[in-house]
């Protein structure tokens, strides 16, 4: 049995049966037994005849009274002989331990209750909470009105550490270092309590906000923690600092449970809607068409593998006539990767926009770009291809893009050009190269997610695919070649594991 607490108020039903058990014991010996508890009235009965008696000398004999090993009052005897007040004493403690007995599973049952109905409110709420801060105010609060302490604060993990974005009290800081000494104190999978004296050698950020004890419970994240929820210092009801119970530990913990749910719900929301959103501006990125240039025809494909993804491709008209196609590949599957694929898509256009060869297009895009791509600490892999129609002219320059192919019947050539990425060298001097293509060749330029797709053997379709496909179709138009490798790289790979880019330009027979 836990610890007896000493009642503060004894109701006239618990007097009249503490009468009655003393009552019982008086005798000749025993003229008067008085109860007197820790708190409360006293309890007094006495023998009706008078106890003056010749040659009898009165006594007073005090025993005192413990349930469970806690004092809980004392019980005075008068009398001759007082002996068999013992006996009293005995009857009385038994009925003391049943009514403490019974106090301590009606408080549990109200602690208890009042846990349930705090977090069923919480649960209920949270669900409508927008932002993390909506939820660590509502954790604070409600906590705060069940469990009242000194100080109460939610904290939420940051670059920098831990910011705290709810709290009832001001004495708690704003922010917590990432390495605040207080994580070598704690244990385990609950909330821990740390005396106050602990937290101050250690050199906390925290430290200063209570006087006796802190209880502190981690919001666990998936990968990391993602919070703090610090209690400094329960207050009873007389505003004094008291031990925390295992009630107001559970409390924390389940509390902190609570809100860090939230926190990775919430978190995934708001990833879901960046991932949205990247997606709608992605997808109106990329042209729904080529256009048309004399002496040629193009088409394409562009597949994100995710709902954002990093390849493109873009055309830019130029002065005479003709035309600019930039294509590439930003390492990478999420928000991060779709927001630098429109830099280096507007950057490579902007480039072609003036006018410039291919190489002159990489080397502007490496300029613009190189600076942005050092601090995401990522990369572009590129490809810029002019069409002149009046000379059926083909330059291409590469940037870190996989090699590219060059099919008519009969024949098949793999062209593999170099140059860096982009991001590496801000300076570096891409080089051009002239692509001769007879009539009715087919120049096919493929993304790393096309060439490395792999099948069921593990074999990558690569080179092999690309030629069995056009060799087997023998396409006689930029669509149909196309529609042939998109339908052999369904076959080898179903799945894709990255994004999936493919650029056919064919020079007609015109």
């Amino acid at each position: 049995m836990s610890e007896a607490t000493t009642r503060k108020s004894w109701s006239p039903a618990d007097r009249s049966i503490i009468a009655a058990l003393l009552r019982a014991h008086l005798d000749d010996d025993v003229d008067a037994l008085t109860w007197i508890p820790t708190s409360g009235p006293r309890v007094k009965v006495e023998r009706a005849v008078a106890t003056a008696r010749t040659g009898r000398r009165a006594r007073t004999r005090v025993v005192p009274l413990d349930v469970w090993g806690k004092g809980v009052g004392r019980l005075v005897a008068r009398g001759a002989n007082l002996d068999r007040c013992v006996a009293s004493t005995d009857v009385l403690r038994c009925w003391l331990e049943q009514r403490h007995e019974l106090d301590d599973v009606v408080r549990a049952l109200l602690d208890s209750f009042e846990e349930l109905h705090l977090l069923w409110d919480l649960a209920e709420r949270m669900r409508d909470a927008a932002t993390f801060a909506d939820v660590a105010q509502l954790a604070v609060s409600r906590l705060h009105q069940v469990m009242p302490c000194r100080e109460l604060a939610l904290y939420e993990a940051d670059d920098d550490g831990f910011a705290r974005v709810a709290s009832a009290g001001v004495v708690l800081p704003l922010r917590m270092r990432a390495d605040d000494p207080l994580r070598t104190l704690l244990h385990g999978q609950s909330a821990n309590v740390v005396e106050a004296r602990a937290l101050r050698s250690s050199g906390s950020d925290v430290a200063a906000a209570a006087r006796r004890e802190f209880a502190i419970a981690r919001l666990r994240g998936t990968r990391r923690t993602c919070g703090w929820l610090i209690a400094a210092d329960r207050l009873d009801a007389r505003g004094e600092a008291r031990a925390f119970s295992a009630t107001d530990r559970r409390l924390c913990e389940t509390v902190a449970s609570l809100a860090s749910t939230m926190h990775e719900s919430l978190a995934r929301a708001a990833a879901t809607r960046e991932l949205a959103l990247a997606h709608r501006v992605q997808r109106a990125l990329i042209p729904a068409s080529a256009p048309s240039v004399d002496g040629f025809e193009i088409a394409f494909v562009c597949a994100p593998r995710a709902a954002a993804g990093g390849d493109f491709v873009a055309f830019q008209k130029q002065r005479g006539g003709a035309l600019a196609i930039a294509t590439g590949d930003v390492a990478g599957h999420d928000v991060a990767a779709a927001v630098l694929m429109g830099a280096a898509r507007a950057a490579l256009l902007v480039a072609a926009s003036e006018g410039r060869g291919p190489a002159a297009v990489l080397r502007q895009g490496a300029r613009c770009l190189h600076a942005d791509l050092v601090r995401a600490e990522s990369f572009v892999c590129a490809l810029a291809v002019r069409l002149v129609p009046a000379s059926a002219e083909v330059t291409v320059a590469l940037a870190g893009h996989p090699p590219l192919f060059v099919w008519s019947p009969g024949r098949f050539e793999c062209q593999d050009l170099g140059g860096p990425i982009l991001g590496v060298d801000a300076r570096f001097a891409y080089d051009e190269h002239a692509l001769a293509l007879e009539r009715g060749a087919i120049l096919v330029a493929a993304s790393d997610g096309v060439l490395e797709a792999t099948g069921k053997d593990g074999e990558l379709f690569g080179e092999t695919g690309l030629k069995r496909a056009l060799d087997t179709a023998k396409p006689r138009s930029a669509a149909a070649a196309l529609l042939a490798i998109n339908a052999a790289l369904a076959k080898h790979a179903p799945a894709a594991k990255d994004d999936r880019t493919v650029l056919v330009v064919r020079r007609t027979n015109a």
